[in-house]
């Protein structure tokens, strides 16, 4: 999970302008009868200061941050201490080599998808996870019914953003496959008064998507046998 921490700063330059000035003293030892031939000494110029202050940083800006949208965050339920995560509308996925634009299509609907089912296990309710717009029946039952049983027994996962690498992708049609390795080292998951249960390290999902009017769905996800195979794709 991702807590935010966003810092400000502010820089201000000041200028110090100094001035110089000069003065003739009358010369010793000259006769009172007679002309002073000394010339008055010129009073110095000051100096030109072309220097302007710097402009003050505007205090509600972050200087350290390339992308200023606000990022959504939810706090989980059903945990002993508060715990505020950061919310993905999708999941970056490494694509395989060579991949054409309608696989890329449906690699980055994958990661749509995976990004609503991250919040569903976070505890974010269904309505408000995207998963309407990302999965279709059976998969879509399926999760409001993993989503409904979470509120029931209080049940809530924890652990770091998932990492996603697409071993391969299939489209024939309207009807695509994919092979992609994920990430879930750190994650557990428990309900009341048990002890949270830590998940698989690594595991191979395969996803059937269909194509709607365009959209791309994830309509099932079987649990490949082959996961271990997926540990060489990540650090």
């Amino acid at each position: 999970m991702r807590f935010i921490l966003r810092t400000m700063a502010m820089a201000a330059v000041t200028v110090l302008t100094l001035a110089a000035c000069g003065s003739g003293d009358e010369p010793a030892g000259l006769d009172a009868t007679e002309p002073s031939t000394a010339e008055p000494t010129a009073p110095a110029a000051e100096p030109e200061t072309t220097d302007s202050p710097e402009p003050t940083a505007d205090p509600t800006e972050d200087p350290t941050s390339d992308d200023p949208t606000p990022v959504a965050t939810f706090t989980q339920p059903h945990l002993p201490q508060e715990n505020i995560v950061e919310l993905r509308e999708v999941i970056p996925i490494t694509p395989p080599d060579e991949v054409s634009d309608e696989e890329m299509e449906v690699i980055e609907a994958y990661g749509r998808f995976e990004a609503s089912w991250e919040q569903i296990l976070w505890g974010v309710p269904p309505e408000d996870s995207g998963i309407e717009d990302a999965a279709i029946d059976p998969n879509l039952s399926r999760i409001r019914d993993y989503a409904e049983e979470s509120v029931e027994t209080e049940r809530v996962s924890t652990g770091p953003p998932s990492s996603i690498v697409a071993l391969s992708v299939d489209v024939n049609g309207d009807e695509a496959t994919l092979e992609a390795c994920i990430d879930t080292r750190g994650w557990f998951t428990g309900t009341a008064g048990s002890m949270p249960n830590e998940s698989e390290p690594y595991y191979l999902s395969v996803p059937t998507l269909r194509l709607i009017d365009g959209v791309w769905y994830t309509a099932d996800t079987d649990i490949g046998p082959d996961k271990d195979t997926c540990e060489e794709y990540f650090e």
